[in-house]
């Protein structure tokens, strides 16, 4: 596979450590997430199994995951969907501080996640994974509002593709069994766009995090359930102690430990290794494709040549003359 983009999630708890890569194999654009210790294979079942349950639980269109891909059991693989997403449309509006035109969009982004899913009370006993994110049916702030008949943690603006009026459902890495309050995934878009992605470029100037939750009516205290949710979940992932927290808006780990390291040095090296083949092979064509340009270059100029000597000798001339003549005795 050709590889454009690769990412290594070392920082996670080992059972969840992946390696994320796109790329074209055999003319065809694809996405897949391979183990990258034996205790992640089965992330990578959990990882299908949640695909599974999305598209079972998606309404149909325009709303659509990308093709799965059959691949070994410690690797999931997708087709590569087209479009853009609606976290890039958000920052557009950010970059040009449009204010009315970001609101908007955050309102077009809930209600495609009301519309692509049935939503309605939460069904069933509640499930081991609610219990583990601690989340709380029995919240005041929830009476009457929307649940998702799963927990799609990662179905943020960023991971929706809109394409020729579809919308695709990328990078589904988390999606635990139960029911969901469709305002936390909500609020997980905003809080990740707002306070970790592009913090650096005056989102709070630009609107403030609580004006922006008064408008997609999340209250304080439905804020402050929801950051308890987030805590446990990246808990889950990382582990209790970590280098960045949710409160610190995820700043990046200052340290690795050096084995850890080192097993991403050697696992990127094998990945260069595995590519200097398919990068010495395209030198080659191009260097043959060179050479084939050079000689018809050739080819071109000694026909240019010949001709140019033809039409300046004098029987060219000659017959060129002698040809008018016969022109004229015809006409």
């Amino acid at each position: 596979m050709q590889i454009v983009y690769a990412k290594y999630n070392r920082h996670r708890l080992p059972a969840f450590q992946v390696e994320t890569c796109m790329g074209r194999d055999a003319g065809r654009w694809v996405v897949s997430k391979r183990a990258l210790t034996p205790a992640a294979v089965s992330h990578i079942a959990d990882i299908r199994r949640g695909y599974d349950a999305l598209r079972e639980a998606l309404v149909g269109e325009p709303f659509a995951l990308p093709a799965q891909i059959g691949a070994p059991a410690d690797t999931f693989r997708v087709d590569c969907a087209p479009g853009i997403s609606l976290g890039h449309q958000w920052f557009q509006a950010l970059r040009t501080r449009d204010r009315s035109r970001f609101l908007g969009q955050v309102d077009v982004y809930a209600r495609i996640l009301s519309a692509a899913f049935s939503t309605g009370p939460a069904l069933g006993a509640p499930t081991e994974w609610e219990a583990r994110l601690g989340i709380d049916r029995a919240h005041p702030d929830l009476a009457g509002l929307p649940w998702l008949p799963l927990i799609p943690v990662d179905v943020v603006a960023g991971n929706i593709l809109c394409h020729e009026n579809r919308y695709y459902l990328i990078d589904t890495e988390w999606v635990f069994v139960g029911c969901a309050p469709l305002a936390f995934v909500l609020y997980r878009s905003l809080f990740h766009f707002h306070r970790v992605q592009y913090a650096s470029f005056g989102t709070e100037a630009f609107i403030p995090f609580d004006e922006l939750l008064q408008h997609v009516k999340i209250t304080s205290r439905l804020k402050d359930h929801f950051d308890r949710i987030e805590e446990r979940f990246q808990a889950h992932v990382f582990g209790a102690v970590r280098s960045f927290r949710r409160d610190q808006r995820y700043l990046q780990f200052a340290h690795e430990s050096v084995d850890s390291l080192q097993r991403l040095i050697e696992h990127q090296r094998a990945v260069i290794r595995e590519n200097e083949g398919s990068v010495s092979a395209y030198a080659d064509l191009v260097e043959a494709q060179r050479r084939q340009a050079d000689e018809t270059r050739r080819l071109l100029e000694e026909k240019d040549r010949w001709i140019r000597d033809t039409m300046n000798s004098r029987s060219w001339k000659l017959l060129h003359r002698m040809s008018g003549w016969v022109d004229a005795l015809r006409g």
